[in-house]
């Protein structure tokens, strides 16, 4: 008896150690930042001005509040995104997980420093470290969440059922996908892309079937999931990967980042295609070098290209709940959006790495570089392909091609322009610009008048001539 009040007082005075060791780093943490924080306020705010302009700020506020009726002139949009929230609940039920899974590629879901690492290390347990850690995370979560329903509730005349109900659905999705995210976060590219289109496509089958049960068959699934993960919790961790990643997140201060001109950066950086055969292989092309030379630049920058084409993509998965002019309207802000994005990359690769310094045939750095910017588009046609095979019509194959033509014109237009600038030629696209907007406006107006599609085959010809087959497909 005497044996077993002593092994529960040794394991109490363990919990006890572990938790204060874990809070003395959590303590030291926040008294950095908040110094770092200060001494950047110091630098910035001066605190008269700063008393004059909040009390300025906050009487226009009240006033405004007070006077103004503002809720009472918003009251429509209020009520249409209360109507249309209450049909696309289900909706983004089954969309979240892909949030995660996106995520997945750059953030471990649970931020384990070094300094939590090192704790490790010396006789302290590492799971209940790692647990402190989720509750905190969760605690904050709750404090977030209910302060913005607070807030709702008290501004919006939104229904308090309505808010309350997608908070806790937020809620729910970032407690159950903290576990699935950090295994993920350790696999391979190829399992995690492999996850991350397989959601996508259920998605499209939910879509294209109209069904509204995809989304908790996903949640129950993922929540069983975790009966095989939970025990394997530990297993097959890449601490230096996840230390590396987390201390870049937990000391990457943006308001910092901005004052001091400076930019965090990681350490290390670890290539999702570094272990692979085919990487080790001699150059047997010239084709085949300007294609490594992609592939090492796009995986560097992954995290922003994902994160703007899964932005991209849950938006026209979300917009064919809307109206059939909302959809094309985001059809038109997609290929506006993705083409702009292509020619940013491809002239930001030229102002890094060897590429800096050295002369390179453009011309031959466009066709390799198509190749890849078509893998992005073509995940951004699955739900336009979905969306059409829905609305399926003798107009829906004209209006399809006419949206991809638009696509590549604007690609090739926007590249065009890049090139002359990277080049420092004399011409001018102006032209083609203009058409290039045209056309993305008629893809936005086009469901009013499906006969626009037919200008398909001008665009498409137009391409052929200025830049010839080879350069269209």
């Amino acid at each position: 008896m005497i044996l077993k009040q002593l092994d529960g007082g040794s394991m109490m005075i363990t919990r006890k150690t572990d938790f204060r060791a874990y809070w003395l780093i959590r303590r030291g943490r926040f008294a950095k930042k908040k110094k770092v924080y200060k001494q950047v306020a110091a630098i910035v705010i001066d605190l008269t001005t700063a008393i004059y302009v909040a009390a300025l700020v906050g009487y226009i506020g009240v006033s405004l509040f007070l006077t103004g009726n503002i809720i009472e002139e918003l009251a429509p949009f209020f009520a249409f995104v209360e109507e249309n929230a209450s049909k696309g609940y289900l909706l983004l039920l089954s969309v979240l997980p892909i949030r995660y899974i996106v995520r997945s590629f750059q953030h471990p879901g649970l931020l384990f420093s070094t300094s939590e690492y090192q704790l490790g290390l010396l006789p302290f347990s590492r799971e209940k470290i790692w647990a402190f850690i989720l509750v905190e995370k969760l605690i904050k979560l709750l404090l977030l969440y209910s302060s913005i329903a607070a807030l709702l509730i008290l501004v919006t005349p939104i229904s308090s059922s309505m808010i309350i109900s997608y908070l806790t659905l937020f809620a729910v999705y970032d407690l159950v996908m903290v576990v699935p995210q950090w295994k993920l976060f350790q696999q391979r590219f190829w399992i995690k892309a492999g996850w991350l289109l397989l959601f996508i496509l259920s998605n499209l089958i939910a879509v294209i079937l109209e069904t509204k049960l995809i989304g908790l068959l996903q949640l129950i699934l993922i929540i069983l999931a975790h009966i095989y993960m939970l025990p394997r919790l530990f297993k097959g961790i890449n601490w230096e990967r996840v230390t590396e990643i987390s201390d870049y997140y937990i000391w990457n201060m943006l308001v910092v980042s901005k004052v001091s001109q400076t930019k965090f950066k990681k350490k290390k950086t670890y290539s999702i295609l570094q272990n692979s055969s085919r990487r080790k292989r001699s150059f047997a092309t010239k084709f085949s070098i300007y294609h490594r030379l992609w592939e090492l630049y796009l995986v560097k920058n992954f995290g922003v290209i994902a994160q703007v084409i899964g932005a991209i993509l849950l938006m026209l998965v979300a917009l064919q709940f809307f109206e059939e002019w909302i959809f094309y309207i985001g059809m038109a802000v997609a290929i506006h959006v993705y083409t702009a994005l292509c020619a940013n990359l491809f002239h930001n690769r030229f102002h890094a790495d060897i590429v800096e310094v050295l002369p390179w045939d453009l011309s031959m750095y466009k066709r390799t570089y198509f190749n890849w910017m078509a893998i992005g588009g073509g995940l951004l046609f699955l739900p336009i392909f979905s969306y059409f095979i829905r609305h399926w019509d003798i107009w829906a194959p004209f209006q399809l091609v006419f949206v991809i033509s638009v696509f590549l014109y604007a690609y090739h237009v926007n590249m065009d322009k890049t090139i002359i600038v990277l080049a420092k030629k004399a011409g001018s696209l102006q032209l083609r610009e203009g058409l290039s907007f045209v056309f993305i406006i008629l893809v936005a107006i086009s469901h009013m008048l499906p006969v626009i599609s037919l200008t398909a085959i001008g665009i498409v010809w137009a391409l052929y001539f200025q830049n010839g087959l080879k350069s269209v497909i």
